[in-house]
């Protein structure tokens, strides 16, 4: 490669975007009539701005589409919602023109807002369409309890709604700390706020079973097994999320934990309630009524203690081998 031909392909950026000199422009049209290097040279850079081209103008129409359907969603979102209020307005007037209690309106209304939270919300919501409508929908179920029960009366509301709110936490909770602002402002706590917040609602929910109950024992022994499985559920998570070392060593860490708990929950439980239950007898030549129990716990403890066994050597033999 000789100077000239340098000199020309530091200027073809410059010509392909024509704003170089009339005199470059003019040396470069002859160098590049008796060069085939340059002209193809010249050729892929008019080739990469033809595609760059392309790629900004299937941008442009990606983004113009999406302003469409958005758009669209939210007018059809409000041609429900306007749908949604003719129901009400006949009741209404069929309330009013009979002098009838307003009980039933007030439902229907609950109920409304109930199915707009998850039909309406995700077409007219600009962003996080999925957090507003668990948000909301939540939130209109919970007010369609709250005017039954007022309505219709009875104690169940605090149960249903603490159950309501236990349960959405234990399915969505996952879901709603991944996305958009959550997921970002939590960081690396997302697993360890779940958790926190499905104890939390789990007591709230046998704190409301209780005082709907009104029965004193369901106190000391409901918390207390509770607590056990608590504290059952809260050690796996540990295990499984903060214990550094691969996966099969913490799954023979759960199974020998687990063979454990069921063996001896009961036995421990008894103990703190004021029953000397004892350890649970090994009987395997003998299964009927009285042994049955026993056996299986012995069994479960063995198995659990065997398996995890098996899994840990298993998990420190392929640690090494990948050291």
């Amino acid at each position: 490669m000789n100077k000239q031909c340098e000199i020309v392909q530091d200027l073809l950026p410059l010509y392909v975007d024509d704003i170089c000199s009339p005199a470059s422009r003019e040396m470069i049209r002859e160098h590049l009539s008796t060069c085939a290097d340059c002209a193809g040279m010249l050729k892929s850079l008019k080739n990469t701005e033809i595609e760059e081209e392309l790629i900004t103008e299937k941008t442009d129409v990606l983004k113009t589409q999406r302003k469409v359907f958005k758009r669209r969603s939210a007018l059809a979102g409000l041609i429900i919602g306007m749908a949604m209020l003719i129901p009400v307005i006949v009741l209404f007037i069929v309330t009013v023109a009979t002098r009838n209690s307003a009980k039933s309106l007030f439902i229907v209304i609950a109920a409304l807002l109930l199915g707009a939270s998850l039909i309406v919300v995700p077409l007219v919501a600009p962003k996080n369409k999925f957090l507003w409508t668990a948000g909301l929908g939540t939130l209109c179920l919970l007010i369609l309890l709250a005017v039954i029960a007022a309505f219709n009366g009875g104690t169940w509301f605090l149960i249903a709604a603490s159950s309501i709110l236990f349960g959405l936490t234990l399915i969505l909770g996952p879901i709603v700390v991944n996305r958009g602002p959550i997921k970002s402002r939590l960081g690396r706590h997302k697993a360890l706020i779940c958790m926190a917040a499905d104890t939390v609602l789990y007591f709230v929910m046998m704190a409301c079973i209780g005082l709907a109950t009104r029965n004193r024992s369901f106190w000391g022994i409901g918390f207390m097994v509770s607590a056990a499985m608590i504290v059952l559920v809260w050690l796996f998570f540990v295990i499984i999320r903060y214990l550094r070392t691969n996966g099969l060593v913490k799954a023979g860490i759960c199974c020998i934990i687990c063979g454990a708990f069921l063996f001896s929950i009961n036995s421990i439980l008894g103990f703190i309630a004021g029953y000397n239950l004892g350890w649970p007898a090994f009987y395997p030549a003998t299964w009927n009524a009285f042994t049955v129990d026993g056996n299986v716990k012995w069994l479960c403890l063995l198995a659990g203690a065997a398996v995890g066994v098996i899994l840990i050597i298993i998990g420190l033999i392929k640690g090494g081998k990948k050291k």
